[in-house]
């Protein structure tokens, strides 16, 4: 789980047989409201990350042996799935160097 750079959403998985990303808008409360389920089309999101420019977020899909990339709206914090996936044996992290 992660916290988006402007502290306004939080980001979380539900593996097993759900298998989707959950996105929560965090209120000025510091509760959280959930905003969007949206499913991976992989299984085992070991580790996920947005990319510094705030616009995607990249999912280790582990037991699929890919990486699969979400498009991110940064003023709603909602995903879209781009339907891009990338090989990856084993993916179990995702680093921005």
């Amino acid at each position: 789980m992660f916290i988006d750079k402007s502290g306004r959403f939080l980001y979380s998985s539900n593996r097993g047989p759900m298998e989707e990303l959950l996105v929560y808008e965090i209120g000025k409360d510091g509760r959280l409201h959930l905003l969007q389920r949206v499913p991976l089309g992989g299984k085992e999101a070991r580790h996920f990350a947005i990319d510094p420019g705030g616009r995607f977020v990249v999912v280790a899909e582990q037991f699929s042996d890919r990486v699969g990339v979400f498009s991110r709206n940064p003023s709603s914090g909602e995903l879209q799935p781009t339907g891009r996936t990338y090989p990856a044996n084993k993916a179990s992290c995702v680093v921005f160097a």
